[in-house]
């Protein structure tokens, strides 16, 4: 899903209207969600990998959160297989 060209124009030099801005910003993103993406692009991108060593190159489908019964099923492993030796 990533775009073959993605054309990107700068908006020109404005002022921001509201009051509330620090120092005129005009930025649109907040990191701690951004950071939290990041998890969890990082953590789809080590479950496809897992599923790759396992033989399975299926289309992938993941729901968030992603809590550790959801990234053992989406890896394909098994509780039985884990033992203490």
């Amino acid at each position: 899903d990533i775009p073959l060209k993605l054309n990107v124009e700068f908006a020109p030099k404005m002022q921001n209207p509201s009051k509330a801005a620090v120092k005129g910003s005009k930025a649109s993103g907040e990191p701690p969600f951004a950071l939290g993406f990041a998890a969890f692009l990082a953590a789809r991108h080590a479950i496809k990998a897992a599923r790759a060593d396992a033989g399975d190159m299926a289309p992938l489908v993941l729901d968030s959160p992603l809590t550790p019964a959801r990234i053992q099923q989406a890896c394909l492993v098994s509780s039985d297989r884990f033992t203490i030796s």
